[in-house]
């Protein structure tokens, strides 16, 4: 179980310092719109890339699940900074 909540960790590290990084270059701008997108196809790649370990597949795709369903609702990264 330890590896999963460090996988975790490492996940919503990398995604919300990518997030950072496309605001800061201009890609992306700063409201809830626009970061949910943003999130929402970042994790949808790591999806596709298996970059990260098998244990937290699962979260990714709920969390690809309820971007697509709830769009700006889904709040990723309210999840991400939690």
């Amino acid at each position: 179980m330890t590896s999963f909540y460090n996988e975790i960790l490492n996940v919503v590290t990398e995604g919300l310092s990518t997030l950072v990084a496309a605001q800061e270059a201009g890609k992306t701008q700063k409201n809830p719109v626009s970061e949910t997108v943003f999130l929402s196809a970042w994790v949808t790649k790591m999806i596709k890339q298996q970059r990260f370990d098998h244990c937290v597949s699962k979260t990714l795709l709920q969390w690809q699940k309820q971007s697509r369903t709830m769009g700006k609702n889904a709040q990723l990264k309210v999840q991400f900074e939690r």
